[in-house]
């Protein structure tokens, strides 16, 4: 896959029936998450890896230097039954990048923050 600008937007899906996936770069490199299933985030996460359940949906915001290539990757983890890493596609930045809007620290359309009444019944779970 050929990028043109210095940030690409992807719109990765799980399309498998039964499978979880691990992804993350063959450099290790940072990314951020800008949306999932339930639409936009209200700010950008920065993580170097994100794992999908069948069915799920994410929106991945990555940066790439003038000229790299990097490939992304299904990485397994120790409680996978199919062991082994996996090069889903290759990605190569062109020699010269058009310039990105930098990443806005909150998102536009994304849900606005629940704001708690005074007055409710708060509860927390806690998973063991």
């Amino acid at each position: 896959m050929n990028v043109r600008t210095e940030r690409g937007r992807f719109r990765m899906l799980n399309g498998s029936s039964a499978r979880m996936y691990h992804l993350t770069f063959a450099d290790d490199r940072a990314f951020h998450v800008v949306g999932g299933d339930a639409g936009l985030l209200a700010a950008p996460v920065e993580v170097d890896r994100i794992s999908l359940t069948p069915g799920e949906r994410v929106e991945l915001v990555v940066a790439f230097a003038p000229g790299e290539q990097v490939m992304l990757r299904m990485v397994s983890e120790s409680d996978d039954i199919d062991e082994g890493d996996h090069d889903l596609v290759k990605i190569v930045a062109a020699p010269s990048l058009s310039a990105s809007p930098p990443l806005p620290a909150r998102l536009s359309g994304a849900p606005a923050p629940i704001v708690v009444p005074p007055q409710a019944t708060v509860r927390f779970f806690h998973q063991f």
